[in-house]
């Protein structure tokens, strides 16, 4: 396949990838992205992109982030997702952290998660993961679990 830059130049005249919007590039980075890494390797050295030095493929020559799959790292052996305050034990309750980047995203594909979760699913997830007594960096979780269904 082209690289985009060649076959939507347009989107490339600013000396950027930040128009690169159309179609196409939606279809060349499924197709780069199943590539084989040596095959990946050969196609950045053929096709140099034409800004941003190496960039684009660092944006693009990979799967679009997507905080699902994402989160999926955190699941437990039992296919629980983790609490916030053990998947971030960086991050307090109250910080900013959590409506921003990483903490943000798992926060509320968490949120989703857990309100998804049966009568008994809750309970389990309770038991198993209860709400820390003591405070980690910031503000007590207590609670935690009854304001995340009261916000479904």
């Amino acid at each position: 396949m082209e690289p985009p830059w060649k076959v939507d130049p347009d989107y490339f005249a600013d000396g950027s990838w930040v128009l690169g919007k159309g179609d196409y590039i939606k279809e060349w980075r499924q197709w780069f992205v199943a590539l084989p890494e040596g095959q990946k390797a050969d196609y950045r050295e053929l096709h140099p992109p034409i800004a941003h030095n190496d960039t684009f493929y660092d944006v693009f020559g990979v799967p679009p982030y997507d905080p699902v799959r994402e989160a999926e790292k955190y699941r437990d052996d039992e296919g629980f997702l983790t609490p916030p305050w053990l998947a971030f034990p960086h991050i307090g309750l109250g910080s900013i952290g959590w409506r921003m980047g990483a903490g943000e995203d798992y926060w509320h594909v968490f949120a989703d998660w857990y309100n998804g979760l049966d009568a008994a699913g809750k309970i389990a997830m309770r038991d198993k993961y209860p709400e820390p007594v003591e405070v980690i960096e910031g503000r007590p979780w207590t609670g935690f679990y009854d304001r995340l269904e009261k916000y479904k």
